[in-house]
């Protein structure tokens, strides 16, 4: 016999409740062993250390391509002083 689905929901939010309350359980103890370590956050640690965030530069087209020819010209001006 199926589930109703209002039996359904009232079991995810039973099961939502208990995952949230075995997160919050999970949060402190990380935050005692952070304590206990002296603050310092982990590598995984969804928290930044102290400063602005620092944005990734982007590249336009025309500037990849740019840098491109440059370096082609020096790499062929390498080979050919090499052979020379």
């Amino acid at each position: 016999m199926p589930i109703s689905k209002e039996k359904r929901m009232q079991y995810y939010r039973l099961a939502l409740g208990d995952l949230e309350r075995k997160r919050a359980e999970i949060e402190k103890e990380i935050s005692n062993l952070r304590r206990e370590l002296g603050g310092a956050p982990s590598r995984g640690s969804r928290l930044r250390a102290v400063g602005p965030v620092r944005r990734r530069r982007r590249m336009s087209r025309e500037g990849r391509k740019r840098i491109s020819e440059a370096m082609k010209r020096r790499w062929a001006e390498r080979k050919k002083a090499s052979r020379g």
